[in-house]
Parts: structure tokens; C-alpha cells; sequence
């Protein structure tokens, strides 16, 4: 008797290896498969109703030339900057921006004459100075506000 109880377990040992193959191949085809589909699933995705999004159209007006003698205790140096603002399209922001545009110009002036030599020169400078541009000027502003603010002309001296 022990040779056919060791005999049975030679074949549950022999069955086991492949019933462990398969299941094991099932398990990844399974993975591999729920993967695809999920992925396929988001990569293919489209919301019903939404509308995809679309470039929003911005009305600009541009600024001209400013030069500034920038805050500094030793030498003379300028700022020389051309702009553009941008907003979206809204007719009573475009007529306060147009009616304002002194006041706007003289904010942008007050704020540049602030600067020093080292807030304008390194490379980022320029970034940070747009935020400080477009919080003075949305701050004298009513009826919506500027967007954004780009640099047509940039030059230290």
C-alpha cells in the first residue's frame, strides 16, 4: 500500500505543475487584456455632449515701446519693453481698456520703475514680471480682466 499512496502522489505532483501553467497563463492573458481595453478605453474616450476643446480667441491691443530708468543705487540702467495685452472678447472691457488706457499705461510704468537691475535680467525674470504687470493692471480694471501680457520687445541697458 505505501507504493501506490506514493505512486498517487507522483501523479497529483506531475498534474499540478501544468494545471498551475495554465491558470497562471489565463491569469496574464486576463491582465493583459483588461490592461488593452482600459487603455484603449481612455485613449479613445470622447465625452458625449462636450465639445472638444476649441482654441479661444483672444482680442489683443498692443502697447508700444516703454522705457524706464530701473530703481537702482549705483548706475543708470533702462528697461525698453514693447507689449501686448490680451483679454477675451468683451466689448465693455475693450472700451474700459481703450477709455483707461493712460491709466494703464502709468500703472505699467509705476511698476516697471520698481524694478532693479537684478529683478529683470535673470531668465525667469521675465515670467514673474508679467504676473506683477498683470495684477497692477487688473487692478485698475472694472469690467473683466487682462489674460495675458507678452513681451513684443525686451531690452536692458
Amino acid at each position: 500500500m505505501p507504493e501506490k499512496t506514493v505512486k498517487v502522489q507522483e501523479k497529483k505532483n506531475k498534474k499540478s505543475p501544468k494545471v498551475m501553467k495554465i491558470v497562471l497563463a489565463v491569469l496574464i492573458f486576463v491582465l493583459v487584456s483588461g490592461g488593452s481595453a482600459a487603455g484603449a478605453f481612455f485613449y479613445f474616450k470622447k465625452s458625449a455632449g462636450v465639445p472638444e476643446n476649441k482654441m479661444v480667441e483672444y482680442e489683443t491691443l498692443e502697447l508700444g515701446d516703454m522705457v524706464v530708468n530701473l530703481a537702482q543705487a549705483t548706475g543708470v540702467h533702462y528697461l525698453r519693453v514693447r507689449m501686448t495685452l490680451e483679454y477675451h472678447p468683451n466689448k465693455e472691457l475693450a472700451a474700459e481698456i481703450e477709455r483707461k488706457k493712460h491709466q494703464v499705461s502709468d500703472v505699467l510704468l509705476a511698476t516697471l520703475r520698481n524694478k532693479s537691475l537684478a529683478d529683470v535680467i535673470p531668465a525667469g525674470s521675465a515670467e514673474t514680471l508679467k504676473a506683477d504687470l498683470l495684477e497692477a493692471i487688473n487692478g485698475c480694471l472694472e469690467h473683466g480682466k487682462v489674460e495675458g501680457i507678452y513681451f513684443t520687445d525686451y531690452l536692458v541697458q
